[in-house]
């Protein structure tokens, strides 16, 4: 700011101001009082000129306001004084005393002891007080100011900003009273007027700068997040875009602003996304979910939110939240992938009443066209294909038939080559790839990607999956991961079934020999024990009384016949028991419950890499217990704390037990969404859901197959959890079976 000269003080302050300042306007000519006139004008010239670009600066003027004022109005005292504490008490934040030239601050004066004072100041343009001892607004100042500082009149103008009193601007004549006139009047009122411009600049310049920052700090924060975030007018042009859009398509937010929706995201996506637009720009709020094949950042599966703004009623554009949600989408449908196959072998009698709608699953939950099932024929050493599933809307006659007619031998094409290999093997374009006899039938079917996966038994590869799409596709790991494992999952279920075979095939001898051994048992029960009672009994009484008659090997003898007998017996009893078990109880063993918990880990390992799971568990006890269903068990509980995990936070879950009376109490506990207390009962029915099939996948028949298997050990299963927190299932079992 310019701070303007000191005026001749000399002058201006000799010994007689006061009473100068009391007389001059009714003494003086006219020439003099125009002079006097003139001297405020010039005043008030200055103070318009002072440039306030800082606070600091504002301070300063402040202080040059008054030194101005009291030097041009011969007054001793001149203060500005602002209101706080919702208007309760004004503050003196500059007092410049002319004598002295001096400036001090602090004062306070509170509202419930100078109520006059305060009312006048909201309805009077100007307070002057020729006799301020004698005037009602301000003769309340008489004994604690007034007198203490010798003043005897006073002029204040209150300082108006936005229409409202902030503060008032004061001068306090010393000596005896003083008639104030209205050219002096006008002039304090002219000086409080430029006191609340400078006042409402600051305001003004703070609130510039706060607005500023926000949007600093708005940018700061849009660009850091990693979704798409913009406004868009009605024309459907950007006008604000953050960092994000660089990163997903490669654009520049300035290449971006003004840009049409269709020129940025390409035709298809546009054409996606348009009546949704429509729906924003008719003020409605919209909130979706689609695959977008974006013109320049690829294919995604994105969550999209358009909140409409309005401008008198009339939406102006609307603002929008592009989340990518991809790698969840894939996460999710090859979770259903895994639960459609385990549903559909577990349903299935024959492999062949499993394979079409296993590849009718995969395709639909993973985008591919055709998958194609081959079985490796060890008598012939060729692999053949059995099974076909393509989608209805497309026509395969020519590659269909060739697949069918057609042989491999090991390393020739991609069945031969996967059956040779015993890997997973990814084509991201066959018409390229030399060892691909089916490639000219291919190409007639518009097909153009493709992969092939091994149906293995230990490493014994018993068979191939294949699947096709129309495009040429990056490899993809999680995905290949996941049909490895269900290679091996039906390589399983095909060495379960011929297991299952030869076990039939035994049936009918084990039948018929099962009841000879009932015969037996009943036997051995009445027909055998009793004599072993007998000759037990009698080699007891004879040891017993002739132990000292024989010599040493005739006793040790007799030992042996004892021990033989009691041996003889238990195996007898062992014997009856075994013939009289039930084929449920065979199932129960004394198991080991740390390594069932591991191979329940093992079998979930494809979702818990891909969620970057952490599974952990104490030492866990040995227990008898049915191991597959234990095995269940805890696959349903881990999988369940990773399926409702938070966003945002890595999945924790910890296993531990603790034995408590006779019982093994196990929790399985997690860091997830949690579950409101009113359901800790239904969410073990049957088909209970708390969650939309959108949000997680999943039937509602994991916790109720839980409680059958804890029901069926003679357990409880129970919850405790927090909404937002995490859940913790526990079960017991019994310590002994």
């Amino acid at each position: 700011m310019r701070i303007l000269p000191l005026r001749n003080a000399k002058k201006n302050l000799s010994t007689s101001t006061k009473d100068i300042a009391t007389q001059k306007l009714t003494e003086q000519s006219l020439p003099r009082r125009q002079e006097y006139l003139r001297q405020q004008a010039e005043a008030l010239n200055f103070v318009a000129k002072i440039k306030i670009q800082t606070a600091e600066d504002l301070s300063l003027a402040i202080k040059e306001i008054l030194r101005i004022d009291a030097q041009t109005i011969l007054v001793e005292r001149v203060s500005l004084w602002l209101y706080g504490d919702q208007n309760t008490k004004i503050t003196c934040i500059e007092l410049y005393e002319q004598s002295k030239q001096k400036y001090s601050y602090g004062f306070k004066l509170h509202a419930s002891e100078y109520s006059s004072y305060f009312k006048a100041l909201e309805e009077n343009r100007i307070i002057a007080a020729h006799d301020a001892c004698a005037d009602p607004r301000t003769k309340e100042f008489k004994e604690n100011y007034l007198v203490p500082l010798k003043i005897s009149s006073m002029l204040d103008a209150p300082v108006h900003v936005g229409g409202k009193v902030v503060g008032v601007l004061c001068h306090e004549h010393v000596g005896p009273t003083r008639h104030w006139f209205i050219e002096e009047e006008n002039f304090a009122a002219s000086i409080a007027d430029f006191i609340a411009l400078a006042l409402e600049q600051k305001e003004r310049r703070l609130a510039e700068e706060a607005l500023r920052q926000r949007e600093e700090q708005l940018r700061l924060i849009t660009d850091s997040l990693p979704v798409l975030i913009s406004y868009i007018d009605q024309d459907q042009c950007y006008q604000f875009t953050n960092a994000a859009y660089e990163k997903w398509f490669g654009i520049s937010t300035a290449q971006i602003q003004g840009q049409h929706m269709k020129d940025v995201l390409g035709d298809k996506a546009y054409e996606i996304s348009k009546p949704y637009i429509e729906q924003a720009l008719k003020g409605e709020k919209v909130d979706y979910e689609a695959e977008l094949p974006y013109k320049h950042g690829g294919k995604r599966y994105v969550n999209v939110t358009y909140v409409p703004q309005f401008n008198d009623n009339q939406v102006m554009g609307f603002h929008v939240l592009v989340n990518d949600l991809t790698e969840r989408y894939k996460v999710e449908q090859r979770l259903k992938v895994q639960y459609a196959v385990n549903r559909i072998l577990a349903e299935s009698g024959t492999l062949s009443d499993a394979l079409s709608e296993i590849l009718k699953a995969i395709c639909k939950l993973t985008g591919w066209e055709i998958g194609l099932y081959w079985e490796v024929d060890l008598s012939i050493n060729k692999i053949h294909c059995i099974e076909i599933w393509h989608n209805p809307t497309i026509h395969m006659n020519e590659f269909d038939m060739i697949s069918r007619s057609v042989q491999f031998s090991p390393g020739e094409g991609l069945p031969g080559k996967v059956w040779d290999k015993r890997t997973a093997i990814w084509i991201e374009d066959f018409t390229k790839d030399n060892n691909f006899p089916r490639g000219s039938a291919a190409q007639q079917n518009g097909l153009r990607g493709g992969m092939g996966i091994p149906i293995q038994s230990g490493k014994e590869v018993l068979g191939a999956l294949e699947f096709f799409s129309s495009q040429t596709l990056q490899p993809d790991q999680g995905l290949l991961d996941l049909m490895t494992a269900i290679g091996f999952k039906l390589g399983q279920y095909i060495q379960r079934k011929k297991d299952e075979e030869r076990i039939h095939q035994y049936t009918e001898e084990l039948l018929k020999s099962n009841k000879g051994l009932q015969e037996f048992a009943y036997v051995a029960s009445h027909d055998l024990q009793e004599p072993l009672r007998v000759v037990s009994g009698y080699v007891q009484l004879l040891s017993k009384q002739y132990r000292w008659k024989f010599d040493v090997a005739a006793d040790e003898y007799m030992t042996y016949i004892v021990q033989g007998i009691d041996r003889m017996h238990k195996l007898i009893q062992d014997l009856l028991l075994y013939s009289r078990l039930q084929s449920p109880v065979q199932l129960f063993r004394k198991i080991d419950m740390n390594e069932i918990c591991e191979q329940a880990i093992e079998n979930l390992k494809i979702s818990i890499e891909e969620n970057k799971a952490l599974i952990t568990h104490t030492s866990l006890p040995r227990i008898y217990a049915n191991q597959t269903q234990m095995i269940q068990l805890f696959q349903n509980l881990i999988g369940n704390a990773i399926k409702f995990k938070r966003p945002g936070v890595k999945s924790k879950v910890h296993i531990s037990a603790e034995n408590k009376g006779g019982m093994w109490i196990f929790s399985v506990e997690d860091n997830g969404v949690g579950i409101e207390p009113e359901y800790f009962d239904r969410i073990f029915d049957i088909f209970r859901r708390l969650h939309s099939h959108s949000d997680y996948a999943g039937t509602g028949i994991g916790l109720a197959i839980c409680k059958k298997i804890i029901e069926y050990h003679h357990g409880q299963i129970w919850v405790q959890s927090i909404l937002g927190k995490g859940s913790t299932f526990y079960f017991s079992l019994p310590e002994n079976s």
